[in-house]
């Protein structure tokens, strides 16, 4: 049997997340598939009441204990600093070194591009970043504080071994997937030491895959044509700092944040997954989160898992929910959290668009 840790975590991630479950349970249900979910109460309201963000025993029982971590969403307003928020999300990154973030972009249907004449087949790609090196949150420092000379410094780190990595399992994954070419995102003028070692390390990477058409982009180039051309892209291959707006940019070219999700992945082992939506609290309590998110984020942890044609199940459900506008009123449809889950649910169970 597979373990999953279920943590819901903060705001609507509760309710969205029990939308996931239902979702992963008519799997189980159609399939036979023997999965053990297991719920946590890792988020704002433990750490509030007890001080108690996530034990580092928990990480380590995760590592030797389960398959998968899913996580609705993290981050409370009774907490500004985000303090639980970074203890949760980075430890379980760096504990358990997913040093891949993995964002599928896929617009399912045209009527929810924001750019004109563009079609499924336009936007299809995945952004893979490094998920553990870049501007350190701990490096770093305020001099003059208070003064009108006030300087702050926040430092960088990028590693030959954190950079080649990541490049060896971009070409894998494009490889794996049939996929034609890799794009590397760079910003030479600003980041000149930087962008040196990932240049070299992806040029040298890159020799092994002769196959895949390799291409560098700066950073402004890229999201330039992304907003314009993003059937030209495949893989796109960035650093942590740059991942973040490009996969941002990206879950809006396939409609917005409701319907997008990540993986954040160490190959072979226990690896992590959401939907990249924060808590929404404005949302809680009203049945209105979009719910799909999370239930790709599922579809991703049981792909991650080898579980392909549950995986399909998953995705063609969820292409059928926005085909017919059995969504919430962010995409255009009139149902409710709870309504947009058993849609999915009762899709899976039917045997329907398998």
């Amino acid at each position: 049997m597979r373990k999953i840790a279920v943590i819901p975590g903060d705001g609507v991630g509760i309710e969205v997340t029990a939308e996931a479950v239902k979702v992963i349970e008519a799997v189980m249900e159609r399939s036979g598939l023997d999965l053990e979910l297991v719920q946590f109460d890792y988020g704002a309201e433990k750490y509030l009441d007890t001080g108690i963000t996530l034990p580092s025993e928990q990480i380590e029982e995760f590592r030797q204990g389960y398959d998968a971590i899913f996580i609705g969403a993290l981050g409370d307003p009774r907490i500004p600093d985000r303090f639980h928020v970074r203890e949760i999300l980075q430890n379980l990154r760096i504990k358990l070194d997913l040093f891949i973030n993995y964002r599928p972009v896929k617009l399912q249907n045209a009527k929810y591009c924001p750019l004109k004449d563009k079609t499924p087949q336009d936007v299809n790609f995945a952004v893979l970043r490094e998920n553990l090196e870049g501007p350190n949150p701990d490096i770093g420092g305020v001099f003059k504080s208070g003064t009108p000379d006030e300087e702050v410094i926040q430092q960088s780190i990028i590693t030959l071994r954190g950079v080649r990595r990541i490049c060896q399992n971009a070409f894998e994954f494009a490889r794996r997937r049939g996929r034609k070419k890799v794009t590397i995102c760079n910003c030479r003028n600003a980041l000149h030491f930087e962008t040196d070692l990932w240049t070299r390390v992806y040029e040298e990477v890159g020799k092994e895959y002769p196959e895949i058409e390799k291409d560098s982009t700066a950073l402004e180039d890229l999201v330039r044509q992304m907003l314009r051309c993003p059937e030209n892209f495949d893989v796109i291959l960035t650093c942590n700092s740059f991942g973040d707006i490009i996969a941002d940019l990206g879950a809006e070219l396939q409609g917005g944040i409701g319907v997008a999700a990540e993986g954040n992945l160490n190959p072979g082992k226990i690896s992590m997954y959401m939907p990249i939506h924060g808590p929404l609290t404005q949302l809680v309590g009203k049945n209105a989160a979009n719910p799909l998110g999370a239930i790709s984020a599922a579809a991703i942890m049981l792909e991650n898992m080898g579980l392909d044609q549950e995986t399909g199940w998953i995705n063609n459900a969820v292409k059928y929910a926005l085909d017919t506008d059995n969504t919430t009123r962010d995409f255009g449809g009139r149902l409710g959290t709870r309504q947009v889950g058993d849609f999915v649910a009762d899709q899976i169970r039917k045997g329907a668009h398998s």
